[in-house]
């Protein structure tokens, strides 16, 4: 996937960028959905859309640093 250069793992940055782009939505829309199809009913938190929408992005955000780092540890540890 992608015609760009090819990263450590043989996948184009590109096709990296589309992998983490898709990762990241889909987790977006999953999360908000069992948020508000399961969390908030089964535990009774009355929330708004507004509110959930915030915290799910906040989650996302938070989840998407934690990624970043761990890549980012790795990569440093398999570099000689």
């Amino acid at each position: 996937m992608g015609t760009g250069r090819l990263t450590s793992t043989g996948q184009s940055r590109s096709g990296s960028a589309i992998e983490t782009g898709l990762n990241v939505g889909s987790g977006v829309l999953v999360s908000w959905l069992a948020w508000v199809l399961v969390a908030g009913p089964v535990w009774h938190i009355p929330i708004n859309i507004q509110e959930s929408i915030e915290i799910t992005v906040f989650f996302t955000l938070v989840g998407a640093v934690r990624s970043f780092l761990w890549r980012r540890f790795f990569n440093r540890k398999a570099t000689p």
